[in-house]
């Protein structure tokens, strides 16, 4: 995966003096770069080798996936299970 560039509107008050911006309809648009947005890298990257091995998706809140008899929640960062894997 390839990070994007993005933008954002803000409040013209708020925007950081070292940032490229423009102004659109009251705000100011800052060119956040290729900075990434995302959090917990690594447990997406491992929750997508899960998918790719079988596992599904059966909830959003708590994020759960399981395969077969096995479940895994995804909890404050972790994956956790009352099982052993």
């Amino acid at each position: 995966m390839h990070a994007s560039r993005s933008r954002t509107a803000v409040p013209v008050t708020q925007v950081p003096p070292n940032g490229t911006a423009s102004t659109l309809a009251g705000f100011q648009v800052e060119d956040l770069g290729t900075r990434q947005q995302r959090r917990f890298n690594a447990l997406r990257r491992h929750i997508d080798e899960m998918l790719a091995c079988g596992w599904q998706l059966t909830r959003r809140s708590p994020l759960t996936l399981r395969r077969g008899a096995l479940t895994c929640h995804v909890l404050h960062g972790m994956i956790v299970s009352d099982q052993v894997i």
